[in-house]
């Protein structure tokens, strides 16, 4: 029998009160009509869960579906075997060089090599310059008997140069606050005397260059002084008192073959407060060229320190005559003394150049 979904329940009930109030079923009656489909019963319970059927044919394969979002990351799985060796790829671009690495050590100094050819003579070179000659003590390439025949047989050759055991020595005297040599000055000043010690040769008297020359003494050491005679003030006049003063020893050490120069000053005056009139031209009574070379000598033979072939401003010669000298010393120290642009122990009158020099030097600083 068919019935419709949702009558199902009606039918049966209304048979089983057929059966009840019949008794025994009758056979089976045509069937009837189909009635209206009841009211949806209430939903019965849930029914336990069947048996799990035969899986049924796969489907096809649906549509991929969009790809989810990336999930966590996983734990790190244990490292897999290594593989095989792949196939070496081919090679790649060379690449750029890279900076140069430091300077390595020096490595070790490698075996000499063979000696090469000698080479070609050069040409001869020029003559050198020709030597000094071993008896030339002074250098000025002249023999000088007095100074440098040094085995006295009155010749100067390469004789005097074996064995040689004696020096010369030149000693030179000066007022140790003027720096005048201490010469012979006609009716003024006292030539000095030397002294040497050991004394291998006499004391000797200075000449009217303020020297002596001692020749072919023996080589060593020596004390050298000088005696000059005191000088003193006596009214108008500056003159020698008589008294001998000695210097300051002075110490020389000679070398076989040498020629010596030795200075030795001499404090013959006392400075006095009233020395310095004998300077000013305010005083004419004391102004005068025999005060002056008293003191200062008359400069006629100085020569430049360390080289005695130039002379100086006194001692410049015409005509074989100093000249200037030869004026006289008040003709061109007139002018006052002025201590406070003085330097050293001496004190000195200036000179007015312009009013002095050029009356004989026209072109002054130029002699012509």
């Amino acid at each position: 029998m068919r019935t419709r979904p949702g009558v199902l329940g009606p039918v049966l009930l209304s048979m089983a009160a057929g059966l009840f109030l019949l008794g025994c079923p009758g056979e089976q009656g045509p069937e009837g009509p189909e009635g209206q489909q009841g009211a949806a019963g209430a939903t019965g319970p849930t029914g336990p869960t069947g048996p799990r059927g035969p899986a049924g044919a796969a489907g096809d394969t649906g549509p991929t579906g969009d790809t989810g979002p990336t999930g966590a990351t996983g734990a790190t799985g244990d490292t897999g075997a290594t593989g095989g060796t792949g196939a070496t790829g081919p090679t790649g671009d060379t690449g750029a060089t890279g900076a140069t690495g430091d300077t390595g050590p020096t490595g070790d100094t490698g075996a000499t090599g063979a000696t090469g050819d000698t080479g070609a003579t050069g040409d001869t070179g020029p003559t050198g310059a020709a030597g000094t000659p071993c008896w030339d003590l002074n250098g000025n390439g002249v023999g000088d008997l007095v100074t440098e025949d040094a085995n006295g047989d009155g010749s100067v050759n390469v004789a005097d140069c074996a064995g040689i055991s004696v020096a010369n020595l030149v000693v030179t005297v000066v007022d140790f606050q003027t720096g005048a040599l201490v010469g012979p000055v006609t009716g003024a000043v006292t030539a000095a005397m030397v002294t040497l010690d050991p004394p291998v040769a006499p004391p000797a008297a200075v000449d009217a260059s303020g020297q002596v020359i001692f020749p072919r003494i023996p080589f060593g050491l020596y004390t050298v002084a000088a005696v000059a005679v005191e000088v003193s003030q006596e009214g108008d006049i500056v003159r020698e008192t008589g008294r001998p003063i000695t210097s300051t020893p002075v110490m020389a050490n000679l070398v076989a073959g040498s020629f010596n120069d030795v200075t030795v000053p001499v404090v013959r005056l006392n400075r006095v407060p009233n020395e310095w009139k004998f300077h000013d031209p305010a005083n004419t009574a004391m102004f005068t060229n025999a005060n002056c070379t008293t003191c200062h000598g008359d400069r006629a033979n100085e020569l430049a320190p360390g080289d005695p072939t130039i002379r100086r401003w006194h001692s410049i010669q015409s005509s074989g005559t100093a000249i200037h000298v030869s004026l006289g010393c008040t003709s061109c120290h007139d002018t006052r003394l002025d201590p406070e642009n003085e330097t050293g122990p001496t004190l000195r009158k200036s000179v007015n150049v312009p009013a002095k020099c050029t009356g004989c030097h026209a072109n002054y600083p130029t002699l012509r």
